[in-house]
């Protein structure tokens, strides 16, 4: 399972996870339901427990506003198919 926040340092993407997700709405019929989802914000704290309350960081970019998407093999192979950076060209050529 990789998140919307590691793909989006892994691609470069110069705005962040608002890049993915832009890229995700723009092209809904190419990610099924089992190609992503959305995390529960339990599921949040079991993987990422610094983002609990107690441990706010007040730094802009380090604190949950949304609940990140998760995606799936199939789903991160049809992403670097629809992000417009370097990275995700590359990995798609040679998919």
């Amino acid at each position: 399972m990789v998140t919307t926040t590691d793909l989006a340092m892994l691609y470069k993407c110069k705005n962040g996870t608002k890049s993915i997700n832009l890229a995700v709405k723009r092209n809904l019929n190419r990610f099924p339901n089992d190609f992503y989802f959305q995390l529960t914000e339990e599921e949040i704290n079991n993987i990422y427990s610094r983002f609990q309350i107690e441990t706010l960081n007040k730094k802009q970019g380090y604190n949950i506003k949304y609940l990140p998407y998760a995606f799936t093999e199939q789903g991160i192979a049809i992403l670097a198919s629809v992000i417009h950076t370097e990275v995700a060209e590359e990995v798609s050529i040679k998919k």
